[in-house]
């Protein structure tokens, strides 16, 4: 794709635009985006995995998306030790622990999911040969 003039690019990316079309209107599902070689490619939802793009995202790449979800899990279990200590202390449980420790495993749980859908996609994305979608948006 580098050596490609501007030219064809567009007339190729005009070209499965047409056909992403075509498709969404005979109901199939499919999302358009640019994959790591600079082509554009329609994805099915369960070989897009977890979407890198946006203003929002912050992780783009599993292995960061590996070190959020053990993070918020050592969060977590920090802040359940914490309750613990103070449960068994005499003014009795800190419950204000409690809080953060929910909100670190439900983060931790989002987190796993999105890895394991992740490790899905790309299988199935490379038992397909289909390239990586891109990590930023372009």
């Amino acid at each position: 794709m580098a050596d490609m003039s501007p030219e064809e690019r567009r007339r190729r990316d005009e070209a499965v635009i047409a056909e992403f079309r075509r498709l969404r209107d005979a109901g199939d599902r499919r999302r358009l985006a640019r994959a790591e070689t600079g082509e554009l490619v329609m994805y099915r939802p369960e070989e897009i995995g977890f979407v890198r793009g946006g203003a929002a995202k912050t992780v783009r790449t599993l292995a960061g998306l590996r070190v959020l979800g053990l993070g918020l899990g050592a969060l977590a279990v920090l802040a359940l030790v914490a309750l613990a200590v103070t449960a068994a202390g005499p003014s009795g449980p800190a419950w204000p622990f409690l809080g953060p420790a929910l909100l670190a495993a439900a983060g931790c749980a989002w987190a796993l999911m999105l890895v394991g859908r992740e490790r899905r996609a790309a299988a199935l994305r490379r038992e397909r040969g289909i390239p990586d979608p891109a990590k930023h948006p372009s």
